[in-house]
């Protein structure tokens, strides 16, 4: 005589495995740790290229520093894609796939780029592509992280996503606004310019801050 079947057997069964989630949990993680390696290499950077400047340091240690700190960096980008690489795998229901994919797809051509410039292949006068590339990569991979703080019924954590596209927006205006229109304007432009290009560097800072702490707040939350 066959055993029935608890009413609640259907219930407790996983709706779908939880392998996808448990690898874009690992794939924030990396993203994380090549921002914070990031950071680190900025940060010894400025510090050694201050010490050189002031001849603290001999030459030849300060350049073999700095080729460290090229590998470094080299090393965070890694990590960075490979994090946004194991994100593919986001469930198809949480509308976060198209965003995920665009980002890495930007990201294999801001490489490949960056590879030309570095081969002599393409002229110096394309290198700010290179930038465009990367920030629109970055755009759609926390569209990415909106999508998926939303599919996780996560409203603090989107709300942060929002927060931070908004504060991106305005950042590009401001740069757009040193770069090419307040040079046209004589004195008035380079006043106006010093004190935006300082707050444009402190907003920098604090979206750094609260991009790492979005990052945390997502792989926390996932099962």
């Amino acid at each position: 005589m066959p055993t029935p079947r608890r009413p609640d057997d259907a219930e407790s069964r996983p709706v779908r495995p939880a392998g996808p989630k448990r690898l874009v949990k690992h794939g924030l993680t990396l993203v994380l740790c090549g921002l914070i390696l990031i950071i680190l290499v900025r940060l010894a950077e400025f510090i050694v290229v201050r010490l050189a400047l002031f001849e603290s340091v001999e030459s030849e240690a300060a350049l073999g520093t700095i080729r460290f700190l090229a590998m470094a960096g080299i090393a965070a980008n890694v990590l960075s894609i490979a994090g946004r690489a194991c994100c593919l795998v986001v469930p198809e229901q949480s509308r976060a796939r198209g965003f995920i994919y665009g980002a890495v797809a930007l990201d294999l051509v801001s490489i490949a780029l960056h590879a030309g410039f570095v081969a002599g292949a393409l002229p110096e006068a394309l290198q700010p592509l290179g930038g465009l590339v990367a920030v629109a990569a970055l755009a759609l991979f926390i569209l990415f992280l909106l999508r998926l703080a939303v599919y996780l019924k996560l409203n603090e954590p989107a709300s942060e996503a929002e927060t931070l596209l908004g504060w991106g927006i305005w950042v590009v205006i401001a740069l757009a606004a040193l770069e090419f229109v307040l040079p046209l304007i004589p004195i008035l432009g380079w006043v106006i310019g010093f004190f935006l290009a300082i707050a444009v560097n402190v907003l920098l800072v604090v979206m750094v801050v609260r991009y790492a702490g979005l990052l945390w707040w997502l792989r926390s939350s996932m099962e």
